[in-house]
């Protein structure tokens, strides 16, 4: 059941990536929904096999959820943020997430920050990235401006402490304590 759940998730997340791609006009709820079903769908899908594994309790499993989603959400969020990167150590090309017209936190955090009317027009840019591949940079300076880089930050660290905190019900033990060093590790990468 939880691998066939997984693999609905991911079929759906794709196609809402492609749907909204199209429309250009993800929101954060459509964004959280992608990336859970194309990224944390799969944490969750291999931590909950492994509780369940060793007959652990429902109070445990549930734990267990919080903790993947939220640490899958924060690395998918990580990754989106590398798309904003100049850094050449981080080993992502610049912007490659907009030529494929994906709307992700750092953008959305950006356009939160202006006008209706200057959003929408954003959003034309990455609607019309293919015949304008030029509107890259054009966004990647709009969001550097409209600081979304420090917005996708502070959700990310707000995901970090919610994986860090979901492992509170767990005994305490090397394990938690390699598991929240996981998390704060998947906050902090540079790469």
């Amino acid at each position: 059941h939880i691998f066939s759940k997984t693999l609905s998730d991911l079929a759906e997340g794709e196609m809402l990536q492609l749907q909204k791609a199209d429309t250009g006009d993800t929101g954060i709820d459509d964004y959280i929904r992608i990336i859970y079903n194309k990224t944390a769908s799969l944490f969750v899908s291999a931590s909950l096999s492994a509780a369940i594994s060793v007959n652990a309790t429902p109070q445990m499993e549930e734990a267990v959820v919080e903790f993947s989603t939220a640490l899958g959400l924060a690395f998918q969020i990580r990754d989106d943020i590398f798309d904003y990167s100049m850094d050449p150590e981080v080993g992502k090309p610049v912007g490659v997430d907009i030529l494929e017209q994906k709307i992700t936190l750092p953008l959305l955090g950006a356009l939160e920050s202006v006008s209706a009317e200057k959003a929408a027009g954003i959003r034309r840019l990455v609607s019309s990235i293919h015949e304008n591949p030029g509107n890259r940079d054009v966004i990647i300076d709009f969001v550097k401006e409209q600081d979304g880089v420090a917005y996708a930050e502070k959700r990310l660290g707000e995901y970090i402490e919610k994986a860090v905190s979901a492992l509170d019900v767990l005994p305490d033990s090397c394990y938690r304590r390699q598991l929240a060093e996981v998390a704060r590790y998947v906050g902090a990468r540079s790469k």
